[in-house]
């Protein structure tokens, strides 16, 4: 990392990690740029490496679609921003930020600018499918990908609503309940079952990890993206969390579940995108640095 330019959003530094950020790579060499509202574009022009921003408002998110000519579509983007604010309302990040603008925002806007500064196009189903990434798993109202289900006050079909290709990316995104797994027909064609009971709960905990991630693997490009870039907040995340001496067996156990089941899925994307990588060696450099601070 010694002499990289390292990106740090102006966001960045209303949670407290702008500090750990700043003493960490100064420290080591690093050249830091900070974010700006204005002229974003040709400070990001000028760094090696991308942190994300972790809590950002919906309006200054809106104002970077606009800055970044992204207003393709802009009723579907306004839509599906609407129902993520609706299922993730109250809902809390454990740092304790709010988990819409803490993390949705933020994950999705990552994408967008990291997308950008490689030159590449991002399309709106994209930033749709980043937007409702999480909505299956933590909504309270039935949501569906079912083809033929219209929208009602009780069940929402993602397909009818922002198209298959939405669907398809936030299906493989979402992680599949344990009971519904492992009651699947292909789970006991397998003949899983009675080797999954009969693993200890670290195994199977594993186990459960290994799937999602080939899971992962399987879908298109674009949720692969997703992925990493939602992955990618949930690191930062945890640097605020060490900073605070806040749970930190759990960023513990997510650091060693990213270097086990997703490290690799970085990897193959660097030849779309090598900012992901880069950006997740580093965060990882960071992390491990506070562990090791942590345990002496």
């Amino acid at each position: 990392l010694e002499n990289k330019t390292i990106y740090i959003p102006k966001s960045a530094s209303n949670n407290g990690t702008d500090a750990t950020f700043t003493y960490f790579f100064q420290n080591i060499g690093c050249n830091l740029l900070f974010g700006r509202e204005n002229n974003e574009t040709a400070t990001l022009k000028k760094a090696d490496i991308i942190i994300p921003a972790t809590t950002i408002t919906e309006e200054f998110f809106n104002e970077k679609l606009n800055e970044h000519s992204l207003t393709n579509d802009r009723e579907n983007i306004q839509n599906a921003l609407s129902l993520a604010k609706h299922v993730h309302s109250g809902q809390k990040r454990k740092s304790g930020t709010d988990y819409f603008t803490g993390h949705i925002l933020p994950t999705t806007l990552f994408l967008i600018i990291t997308e950008i500064k490689k030159g590449n196009t991002i399309s709106t189903e994209t930033i749709i499918a980043a937007l409702l990434h999480d909505i299956v798993e933590d909504s309270e109202e039935t949501i569906t990908f079912d083809k033929n289900n219209k929208s009602t006050h009780s069940a929402i079909s993602i397909t009818e609503e922002f198209g298959e290709t939405v669907a398809d990316i936030v299906k493989t995104l979402t992680k599949i309940p344990v009971d519904e797994y492992l009651n699947s027909s292909a789970f006991r064609s397998q003949d899983m079952f009675e080797l999954y009971n009969s693993m200890n709960e670290q195994d199977k905990w594993e186990f459960r990890n290994q799937e999602y991630a080939r899971q992962i693997y399987r879908g298109s490009q674009n949720a692969k993206l997703i992925k990493c870039a939602d992955r990618l907040l949930n690191i930062t995340d945890d640097i605020k969390n060490l900073s605070d001496k806040h749970d930190v067996d759990f960023v513990t156990k997510y650091i060693y579940e990213t270097k086990m089941f997703y490290r690799g899925l970085f990897q193959d994307i660097v030849s779309h995108n090598d900012l992901y990588f880069l950006t997740l060696e580093t965060l990882l450099t960071v992390l491990d640095s506070m562990a090791e601070d942590n345990n002496t």
